[in-house]
């Protein structure tokens, strides 16, 4: 019951890295910056990196998850009227995609209510055996504390 417990709260936990990640990218998905090397910006900034989460599986069960950048965190965009436009009127993009990042929000939400769920179950196995242990009725008062 305990191991069913500790396998909850990882995938718990890894659901709410999800919904961090997904939300950082979804607020900045509009912070554009210089290109790396770019000639005759006005000012420069780097772009917003995305993040992105591993998990990977835990020996005797649950998720480990960690926050990673994207392999390529910008794209090049048009932007002529940008302080941070170079010669060419281009500009640095996080390399966001916003139909998958709600995709994440949504699934990352799923994940964390079915995990609860095992640990509301695991819960009610063990206060049943410890219930079918106790022949008194005391142990009613302090249920749920």
């Amino acid at each position: 019951m305990f191991d069913a417990l500790r396998i909850a709260t990882s995938g718990m936990q890894a659901a709410q890295l999800r919904l961090h990640a997904a939300s950082q990218n979804i607020a900045n998905v509009n912070s554009i910056g210089s290109l790396p090397n770019a000639v005759g910006t006005q000012q420069r900034r780097e772009p917003y990196t995305p993040v992105t989460v591993t998990q990977s599986s835990v020996q005797g069960g649950g998720v480990r998850a960690e926050l990673r950048t994207v392999e390529e965190p910008f794209v090049e965009t048009y932007s002529p009227s940008s302080v941070f436009a170079d010669q060419r009127g281009m500009v640095a993009a996080p390399n966001v995609d916003l139909a998958k990042e709600m995709t994440d929000v949504v699934a990352a939400e799923m994940s964390f209510k079915a995990n609860a769920m095992v640990a509301r179950a695991a819960y009610q196995m063990f206060d049943s055996l410890l219930s079918a242990m106790d022949s008194r009725d005391d142990r009613k008062r302090l249920r749920y504390v």
